[in-house]
């Protein structure tokens, strides 16, 4: 599929991505925690009179804020959502190892090692990890221009609101990237786009073999007419048509778990958002809520009118707090009574209450995104530290869900850099390609003192052979290395041990060496008794 054709009468983004995208805004804005935003899409949302998102007509964030309620309170927790997938699948770096068999001179392994320092890869995958958990999936891409970067290609992530894919028998085979270069508040994505201006998109469409590249020129909802590419003055263009000279495509999406439980049967991912959307609202509102009350209970003062000074016809009068003398109340003012010149007003504030709705609205949303409330710091503080079994039980939920993003991260990622590694061969320097492997880190590393202990133990009982013990205490290790510590542990154990001496010289009493042969009948330093009677 190519390009789109110039038209005027083009949706974009397609109508057919037009309930997608309506997705997309509505967890853009959660993740972006934008008051505004989170206000413009549900009153849009809840204004229409019939559509696809009618039930949202009464959601906090739907309704016109009176004037006594202006304070419209966001808790940013799908922010908090979408780090902590972040820092669940890449606070520690994965390793990217090219397998044994596949790099005899280890030259292709260090090749890989300068690209994914020089484009900072982790740094990159950990950013998208936000934006997928956010969104449901994203996607990563190889590009190069050597005006711009002359010594290799680049790695990029592209969120998935600025993307059209095209899946085959649920397979990536090919896409259409977008952003708005000119016409708009903000760059990328789908963008804050004024109705009175012109929009001029750049699309990159993705294909095996070839990256193509247009700029179109059209309107907030319509792509328009294509372009020259220099009609702006746009810097480190690539040409309109370049040809990868590799089969396999360069760009890989990325789902954030699966199934999509409102595009059912499709291959996009699923946002962590799905379904708590009203959770998140409702917390909103608990939270502004309680930020009312507290404006309201503050302490007030309600005094007789005798206690006002005049600010002059028309100005009001005022009561000044460190006045220590008053004069009486003037003729047919109404006298306050000694006791009640001045009266103290103040309601309760009702926090307990409310922090316990904001506490259980919390902790269903992080369950229900599938993580562990603790992984959030919703225990008690322990005063020892913990086992990594304790932090396993208590952090299962969270570990599930790692576990099971982790499936969808790896096979990507690996297309990806072999993608990389087959451009770099092919445009920049030469050399052989191979298929890399990811290998993420461990969440919770056992302690070294209680592998020793096990393997220790497994060793005297004779229940594991070394390799398996190897395995244990090196649980990344190649197959190789494993053998190879193996070979050396065995080779250490049987070792020439210096046998017993046979023949010892005998000792006397008095631990010193004896000039008497020692014979059969005396053991060490001690003879046998003589018989009885003798």
């Amino acid at each position: 599929m190519p390009l789109p054709p110039s038209s005027a009468d083009l949706e974009w983004p397609p109508v057919e991505w037009r309930h997608v995208y309506s997705r997309y805004h509505e967890h853009s804005a959660w993740y972006s925690g934008n008051p505004n935003e989170l206000a413009s899409v549900y009153f849009a949302m809840g204004s229409r009179p019939q559509g696809f998102w009618r039930t949202n007509f009464d959601r906090f964030w739907a309704r016109t804020p009176a004037p006594q309620t202006r304070l419209m309170l966001h808790e940013p927790i799908a922010a908090a959502l979408a780090t902590m997938n972040s820092e669940l699948l890449f606070a520690e770096a994965p390793d990217f190892v090219i397998p044994d068999g596949e790099d005899a001179d280890g030259k292709i392994q260090e090749r890989l090692n300068e690209l994914v320092a020089a484009e900072s890869v982790v740094r990159t995958l950990s950013e998208l990890a936000e934006t997928v958990a956010a969104l449901g999936g994203g996607f990563l891409r190889v590009v190069w221009n050597k005006d711009f970067e002359p010594d290799h290609p680049m790695l990029r992530s592209v969120d998935a609101d600025a993307a059209i894919p095209d899946f085959q028998w649920g397979r990536l085979v090919g896409v259409t990237f977008w952003h708005v270069v000119e016409g708009s508040d903000y760059l990328g994505g789908t963008g804050l786009i004024s109705d009175d201006k012109e929009v001029w998109r750049l699309l990159e469409r993705h294909e095996p073999g070839y990256i193509l590249t247009g700029l179109y020129k059209g309107t907030r909802t319509h792509l328009g007419s294509q372009m020259p590419l220099d009609s702006l003055g746009l810097m480190a263009l690539p040409d309109p048509v370049v040809e990868t000279q590799i089969d396999d495509l360069t760009a890989v999406y990325v789902p954030n778990v699966r199934p999509n439980r409102i595009f059912r049967g499709t291959p996009l991912g699923r946002s962590d958002y799905d379904g708590v959307e009203a959770e998140m609202d409702a917390l909103d509102e608990a939270a502004t809520s309680l930020m009312r009350a507290l404006r309201l209970a503050r302490a007030r003062l309600i005094v007789a009118g005798g206690l006002l000074e005049t600010q002059g016809k028309g100005k009001g009068a005022k009561f000044d707090l460190d006045q220590e003398v008053w004069e009486e109340a003037p003729t047919g003012i109404p006298s306050f009574g000694a006791d009640n010149l001045i009266t103290p007003s103040q309601f309760a504030i009702r926090a307990d209450d409310h922090l316990k709705i904001i506490k259980a609205k919390v902790e269903q949303i992080i369950i229900s995104a599938g993580y562990s409330s603790t992984s959030f710091g919703y225990d008690e503080p322990r005063r020892v530290p913990a086992t990594a079994t304790e932090i396993v039980n208590r952090e299962r939920q969270s570990f599930l869900t790692r576990s099971k993003k982790i499936a969808y991260w790896t096979t990507p990622i690996e297309d990806i850099l072999e993608a990389l590694l087959e451009i770099d061969s092919i445009h920049f320097q030469p050399h052989a390609v191979a298929r890399p492997r990811v290998d993420f880190a461990d969440s919770i590393r056992d302690d070294a003192q209680q592998t020793a202990t096990v393997v220790h133990t497994l060793r005297s009982a004779e229940a594991a052979s070394a390799e398996v013990r190897v395995r244990m205490v090196h649980p990344k290790w190649s197959d190789a290395e494993v053998k190879a510590e193996t070979e050396r542990i065995l080779a250490e154990g049987a070792a020439p041990v210096k046998p017993p001496d046979l023949n010892p010289m005998p000792m006397n009493v008095n631990g010193q060496p004896s000039d008497q042969p020692m014979d059969g009948a005396r053991i060490g330093n001690f003879a046998p008794s003589p018989p009885e009677g003798e």
